[in-house]
């Protein structure tokens, strides 16, 4: 006995199989020069800041009313150097050459995605000079104006408390943007 049509044209729609869609050489090659040209872009912008951060550094130290403010501003120059040096270990590696496969720049683009990576415990190597400079600088503060209690710094440690929350979150909406960037590209490689 024959089924009716409708069951056949169905049968025959789930018996297909299903399509991977695949990423052209030329497409995988485009997402992973967008993001090292992004990557790259980001970290010069942070360079020149840092960089930019030098001058006004230099001639607070130079006007320190003391010697332990001196040290916290010579302090947050060392932590501006140091992550000018830092920034290098996540610049962009070299796109491979024409040559590559797919599979290739599919792995290319996944080791730079997985570099990006960003914990709290590197937060912490990369901002530990300028962290000891702020509270030198806080410490010089304090001698220089003895009757100031700590509630004239209040704004300050305020100030320091929004911005260690907002680095919090920013942080994790971007590693979980990175995790799903991070999944997407292991889609392609198909695992």
């Amino acid at each position: 006995m024959s089924q009716p049509p409708d069951d056949h044209i169905k049968a025959l729609w789930q018996g297909q199989e299903t399509e991977t869609p695949i990423m052209t050489l030329q497409a995988v090659r485009a997402l992973a020069r967008n993001h090292s040209n992004h990557q790259r872009d980001i970290l010069t912008l942070v360079a020149g800041l840092a960089a930019a951060m030098v001058v006004p550094i230099t001639w607070a130290a130079w006007r320190a009313p003391n010697n332990a403010i001196r040290i916290g501003e010579l302090l947050d120059l060392v932590g501006v150097g140091w992550m000018l040096w830092r920034v290098r270990d996540y610049w962009p590696e070299r796109m491979p050459g024409a040559e590559a496969s797919v599979g290739a720049l599919i792995d290319f683009h996944l080791s730079q995605l997985t570099r990006r990576r960003f914990s709290y415990r590197d937060a912490l190597i990369n901002g530990g000079p300028l962290i000891a400079g702020t509270v030198m600088i806080l410490y010089g503060l304090h001698r220089a104006i003895p009757k100031a209690g700590l509630e004239k710094f209040a704004p300050i440690f305020g100030l320091l408390v929004v911005w260690a929350v907002l680095f919090l979150v920013v942080k994790r909406r971007g590693e979980r943007r990175l995790q799903e960037q991070i999944e997407e590209v292991k889609a392609l490689r198909g695992g």
